[in-house]
């Protein structure tokens, strides 16, 4: 495996974790977000896209988009995207440390798992 895939895929990873955190620290300041009626629909979308933190969520995870699909044009899918999977550990620690979130013992060995099963179908 070249040094490229592994660092694109770790950048790929952080930035996908970090975009995830700033969504939802921005929906949280949003609060409650219903799509219908749809004629309040554009005043809650110039809320949502108007927000600093979402708005900084879309291009972290804009560019993990682009780092995972330059990933798919020299790596095989059946590495990359379970590799993806360590997104769902880096997500939790932000959510624990950043947005103060509880997690609880069941949660974090279940990512663990998770996190472990995607390590041996990305290494196998």
């Amino acid at each position: 495996m070249e040094i490229r895939t592994w660092i694109t895929l770790l950048i790929l990873i952080l930035t996908d974790s970090i975009g995830n955190v700033y969504l939802t620290a921005g929906m949280k300041q949003i609060g409650d977000f219903q799509p219908l009626p749809l004629r309040s629909l554009p005043d809650r979308l110039l809320r949502v896209l108007s927000n600093f933190q979402i708005l900084c969520g879309i291009f972290s995870l804009t560019i993990a988009f682009f780092l995972f699909i330059s990933l798919l044009s020299w790596a095989n899918l059946s590495f990359v995207y379970p590799s993806t999977a360590l997104t769902y550990l880096f997500s939790l620690i932000g959510a624990r440390y950043v947005l103060r979130e509880h997690i609880t013992p069941a949660r974090l060995l279940g990512t663990v798992l998770v996190c472990i099963g995607a390590a041996f179908v990305s290494i196998g």
